[in-house]
């Protein structure tokens, strides 16, 4: 397979799984600002399905891999399945990874991190670093 060779910098987003019990659907989704943002970086973000065949990567050649927010870790879940199948690429090929709240945890996790449930960790603003004037990251500090 040939790599990308145009000038075009894909980065590769993970999804949070929902399950819409009225519909009985299980749904990817992911918050759009975090899309806004990769898009302000000059990125093209290729967004993962939890069923998604991985195969195609090695086509785009991504610069590197977001694991997005929600869902607890869950080792029988889609999403823990394509998630690690992804570190396990970024950590083969030296490609920089970033985990948001839930996906922090994945790579935690991963590494042999015991996870603690925390209360009035959902849906609270957290602590906002800025590494930089371009560049704002939110790093959700699990249990902090």
């Amino acid at each position: 397979m040939k790599k990308n060779k145009n000038k075009k910098r894909y980065l590769i987003l993970t999804l949070r799984e929902d399950y819409i019990a009225k519909r009985k659907e299980r749904r990817d989704a992911v918050d759009q600002k975090i899309i806004s943002w990769i898009l302000k970086l000059n990125l093209i973000p290729i967004l993962i399905s939890n069923k998604s065949d991985l195969k195609f990567i090695k086509l785009i050649n991504p610069v590197g891999l977001i694991l997005s927010g929600g869902n607890d870790i869950n080792p029988k879940s889609n999403r823990f399945k394509t998630e690690k199948k992804l570190i396990n690429w970024a950590k083969k090929n030296k490609k920089p990874l970033l985990g948001i709240c839930h996906g922090l945890q994945m790579i935690a996790y991963l590494n042999g991190s015991k996870m603690k449930k925390v209360k009035g960790h959902v849906n609270t603003k957290h602590k906002l670093i800025s590494i930089s004037k371009k560049l704002t990251l939110l790093i959700c500090l699990y249990g902090m």
